[in-house]
Formats: C-alpha cells, structure tokens, sequence
C-alpha cells in the first residue's frame, strides 16, 4: 500500500508538470497564430493559404492531446 501511495504522490507530481506545460504551451497560441497572419499576408493564395490558417488549430489539438495521453498513461500507471 505504501508504494501505491507513493506512485500516487509522484505521479500528482508529474501531473501538476505537465499542466504547467499545456499553459505554457497554449500561451504561446497567440504567438502562432501572428506568425500565420503574418505570413498569410503576402502572396499566399490557394490551398497554401487555407493550410497555413489550420496551423495554430494544429498547434492546440497536438498540446490538448500530449497532455491528455500524459495524464492517461500515469493514471494508468498509478492503479
């Protein structure tokens, strides 16, 4: 029980990381999505154009979904 207990505590470690992470990482969505605009702003037309906007709705999915396998993978881990 005592190591259950232990895993436990490390793993809210861990998960207080990788949430700190996610905040960090959405924070600099705006950052992304001037980059894009910026870029978008010149001669970018066509399908170019309409992938380069995706960029920073890329950039969420992939953090939200790091960050959700890391927490599933250390619940598992815990149990």
């Amino acid at each position: 029980m005592d190591l259950k207990k232990r895993r436990a505590e490390m793993s809210m470690g861990n998960l207080f990381l990788v949430f700190l992470l996610i905040v960090f990482a959405l924070a600099l969505t705006p950052t992304i999505g001037d980059s894009v605009a910026a870029a978008t702003g010149g001669n970018i037309t066509g399908a170019a154009g309409d992938i380069l906007e995706l960029v920073p709705l890329v950039w969420v999915f992939i953090v939200v979904g790091i960050g959700a396998a890391a927490v599933v993978k250390m619940f598992e881990d815990i149990s």
